[in-house]
């Protein structure tokens, strides 16, 4: 299907770890990377666990590539441990599928598994010694002109950032247009 008046993507939401270059982007949020398994997983214990205590487990991750994966290998590698994955996938429907079954363990962000929370068929695990969090942000070509709609919509989120508990500065600059051509930003699905 043809886009509106010709329009190409002037905004993707992604979860970044790294800069990129000529992408701009916008703290939008944080969001908690949270461990979770079944109920009856060995891990499932009141007070949580120490993160070496994932050693031997089995842990589903989202696939390579995705920012998720990458903050999960670097807590991983900071602490000389390698994951025990049994699988990588970008499909997080089949990762909480087999985390019900209990076959594994897997950090997703807890918004992900809200509804899976809510009807206690999977619980999250606390690791006492490690924080993880997704920074979200609002990305855009760097230097890039973009229409009035969309510059508005920026500016709202970066006045309204505070109130999402974002701690980090805005880079870059981004003008506003009312038409011409403009590259589309690279689209990225994953978290």
């Amino acid at each position: 299907m043809p886009e509106p008046s010709g329009l190409a993507d002037e905004l993707a939401v992604v979860g970044m770890t790294d800069d990129v270059r000529g992408i701009r982007r916008v703290p939008f949020r944080e969001e908690e990377l949270a461990l979770f398994a079944a109920p009856s997983h060995p891990l499932a214990r009141p007070g949580g666990i120490r993160f070496e205590q994932l050693e031997g487990h089995l842990i589903l991750m989202k696939e390579e590539g995705s920012s998720t994966h990458a903050l999960i290998r670097k807590a991983f590698e900071r602490r000389g441990m390698v994951p025990n994955v049994l699988v990588e996938t970008s499909n997080l429907e089949f990762i909480k599928e087999m985390v019900e079954k209990g076959d594994g363990v897997s950090f997703l962000v807890r918004s992900a598994i809200a509804d899976e929370l809510d009807n206690g068929r999977v619980v999250v695990i606390p690791v006492v010694d490690e924080k993880l969090a997704l920074h979200v942000h609002i990305a855009c070509l760097e230097g890039g002109d973009l229409s009035p709609a969309a510059a508005a919509f920026l500016k709202i989120l970066e006045e309204e950032k505070a109130s999402f508990g974002v701690r980090q500065k805005t880079k870059g600059a981004v003008s506003s247009r009312a038409a011409g051509p403009r590259a589309a930003p690279p689209r990225r699905h994953s978290r």
